[in-house]
């Protein structure tokens, strides 16, 4: 029997692609087992539940107001209430939105709130979105980070998303 050619290239490409699968598979294991699960997948530390507040600075230059204030109640199971500014969070969760590599990368925060609003964000200036995350993370008592409503790139107030930065929400005393 006459060999030819294309039978080594054959097996060559077969070890290539069996290569990919195998780096493929790894790396999707690796993601699967880093993919960030729920905060409330376990009760939350006493700590991070309560009543905080704070303020951000908002950062889109189409709103007169500079400051958005920001009040939250994050209950055990990882719920969440509060305002944004003068809208009312509703169906709030708090969620873990990252695992040990990105972590270790640097990549996103530990937690994000993600929720509803209702009602205006900034009343004086007719500003109304659908909803809101906030990427955050826990240090020394208190959350620190940022805020995102829903809505466009572009557009300016009549549907752009309204970003606040430097958002630090301290606990509220205890009675």
């Amino acid at each position: 029997m006459k060999t030819t050619n294309s039978q080594p290239r054959l097996l060559s490409s077969m070890t290539d692609l069996n290569l990919r699968r195998g780096f493929i598979l790894t790396a999707l294991a690796v993601l699967v087992a880093a993919w960030p699960l729920s905060a409330a997948d376990k009760a939350l530390p006493s700590a991070m539940t309560g009543e905080f507040k704070g303020s951000a600075k908002i950062v889109v230059n189409w709103t007169k107001q500079k400051q958005l204030p920001v009040e939250v109640a994050i209950a055990e199971d990882g719920s969440v209430t509060g305002k944004v500014g003068d809208a009312t969070l509703k169906e709030g969760r708090l969620k873990k939105n990252r695992g040990a590599i990105g972590r270790k990368l640097n990549i996103k925060t530990d937690y994000i709130i993600i929720g509803k609003l209702s009602g205006p964000v900034i009343k004086a200036e007719n500003i109304e979105r659908k909803s809101v995350s906030i990427p955050l993370n826990f240090k020394d008592d208190a959350y620190t980070g940022g805020l995102h409503t829903s809505g466009s790139k572009i557009g300016g107030q009549s549907g752009m998303k309204l970003s606040a930065s430097n958002l630090t929400l301290n606990p509220v005393p205890r009675p």
